[in-house]
């Protein structure tokens, strides 16, 4: 699996800001690093996880967009936005 995807699936798991984001990563590579007992599955993580900060570090500006794009989404669900008739398109 390559990085983007493995963003995209944690962006979808995740509502908040990019800071809060990073340590949402974080700690769940965190987790998965301390959940398994082989040193070198552990290795991997650490890897995995070290790179993916550093991606989602250098692409700061498209991460806050999908962040942003998501929680838009998810507000309008809440909220929807209706739209309604001008004043000018009433007076006609």
């Amino acid at each position: 699996m390559k990085i983007e995807e493995l963003v995209a699936d944690l962006i979808s798991d995740f509502n908040g800001s990019y800071k809060d984001f990073i340590a949402y990563v974080y700690k769940v590579f965190t987790k998965k690093i301390d959940f398994v007992s082989n040193k070198t599955i552990k290795d991997k993580y650490i890897k995995i996880r070290k790179s993916i900060l550093h991606y989602i570090i250098a692409n700061e500006a498209t991460i806050t967009a999908e962040l942003r794009k998501k929680k838009k989404i998810n507000n309008e669900k809440f909220f929807p936005i209706y739209k309604r008739n001008s004043i000018s398109s009433r007076e006609s």
